[in-house]
């Protein structure tokens, strides 16, 4: 599992992201990294692409909770991508496809209730057909380049209406 690190004054802690987000430790991880497409028509020759185009892993906590996570690049229609979160428990399970978010709570041994938490529905200014990335990245990129962009804009910034004169 990966962590992340938090400096504090000449100081490291590593937290991994689960007991970050959920409170709760990790008691096991398998998981699944690999490269099936080697070349592409744009990367071919001596060349090889060398990053993952499959990463499967499942996470069990210490309570008995389940997360089995999916990335990966070969789906249909081809050359899409595909990210889908699972987290399993004892009372229903969450589902996370593309920027959609379902709770499927448990109720009884056979009956599931499914409701639509989050249902990613804002349309990008632009068209997005033509990408390689889903659409729930290039609108957390868009928003990113927003917030940057912000500490900027309030600054005044104008063009100089006079001619440039050069004076001998």
């Amino acid at each position: 599992m990966s962590s992340i690190a938090k400096v504090f004054v000449g100081e490291v802690v590593e937290e991994d992201l689960v007991s970050f987000l959920l409170k709760q430790h990790v008691v096991r991880v398998h998981g699944v990294v690999k490269s099936y497409t080697k070349s592409t028509p744009g990367i071919n020759g001596i060349r090889q692409i060398s990053g993952p185009d499959f990463c499967n892993f499942q996470i069990e906590l210490i309570n008995a909770t389940f997360i089995t996570t999916s990335i990966q690049s070969h789906t249909v229609p081809a050359k899409t991508f595909s990210q889908d979160v699972l987290i399993w428990g004892s009372l229903g399970h969450l589902v996370v496809c593309g920027g959609d978010l379902f709770l499927f709570k448990s109720k009884g041994v056979t009956t599931q209730k499914e409701e639509a938490v989050y249902v990613d529905v804002q349309d990008l200014l632009f068209a997005t057909s033509e990408t390689l990335l889903p659409r729930l990245y290039i609108k957390g990129l868009y928003k990113m380049v927003g917030a940057l962009k912000e500490p900027f804009a309030s600054k005044e910034s104008h063009w100089i209406k006079e001619p440039v004169q050069y004076l001998h």
